[in-house]
């Protein structure tokens, strides 16, 4: 066989490996738009999404409010005519959101709207007092040697990029699942981290700080930052 027939051959059957693969493409794309279609046609979606938030709030995993979310959410799909809805039940650890305050003690004393992340260690009694060091990037508090930040507060000011695609928030997530420990592993003994959503600059009342989670490396030679917040000014 030639060079030339074993390429003409090698192309036919690509055609042929392909062809199915774009009827495929076409048919899931009409299934999309249907679908799309129909989505549009009412407000099941946002009926959901509007139930859960305004009704049951927050549902951190384990609470009265997310064991009510479920009960609903298992009454309202069954309500659809949907089929096997159960809700399982299973152990967990549950980490308890305690009271948050921070406040700037000087020159101006002012209080700070803020969230602690979600797994953050609870603070003495007596809480933390340090002096706070202003970073304007997360890279700015890596950039930090260890032992630098000795009994201060990090605080990183770093905002999150507008992007409808989310890339945004998943840019900065970094900043609150790893922050609290990089800190820690330069000395601080807190960690402040600006809310990670858009900075809301029209409204009156701006969106209050949100909270997601954080986490700790098992590391004998770093102890985690005491508070981890996320926080809007007042």
């Amino acid at each position: 066989m030639s060079v030339f027939s074993r390429l003409a051959t090698s192309v036919a059957v690509a055609c042929l490996i392909a062809a199915p693969a774009m009827a495929q493409d076409a048919e899931a794309i009409r299934t999309a738009k249907t679908l799309r279609d129909r989505a549009l046609e009412g407000t099941i979606a946002y009926d959901v999404v509007e139930q859960i938030t305004t009704r049951f709030g927050p549902r951190m995993a384990g609470t009265d409010s997310e064991r009510a979310a479920a009960a609903w959410g298992e009454e309202f799909m069954t309500g659809l005519g949907l089929q096997n809805v159960r809700v399982h039940e299973f152990p967990l650890a549950v980490w308890n959101r305690g009271v948050e305050q921070v406040e700037v003690l000087s020159p101006f004393p002012q209080p700070l709207t803020v969230t602690a992340l979600g797994g953050a260690m609870a603070t003495p009694a007596e809480g933390v007092t340090g002096e706070a060091v202003i970073f304007r990037t997360y890279q700015d508090l890596l950039d930090q040697p260890e032992g630098a930040l000795e009994g201060k507060i990090a605080v990183v000011l770093q905002d999150t990029p507008r992007a409808q695609d989310g890339r945004g928030y998943g840019s900065t997530s970094v900043i609150r699942f790893q922050g609290p420990t990089e800190a820690a592993r330069r000395g601080a003994v807190g960690f402040l981290l600006r809310s990670l959503g858009p900075t809301i600059t029209a409204s009156p009342t701006p969106a209050p700080p949100r909270s997601a989670t954080t986490r700790f490396p098992p590391s004998p030679s770093v102890r985690p930052t005491p508070t981890s917040w996320r926080a809007w000014p007042p």
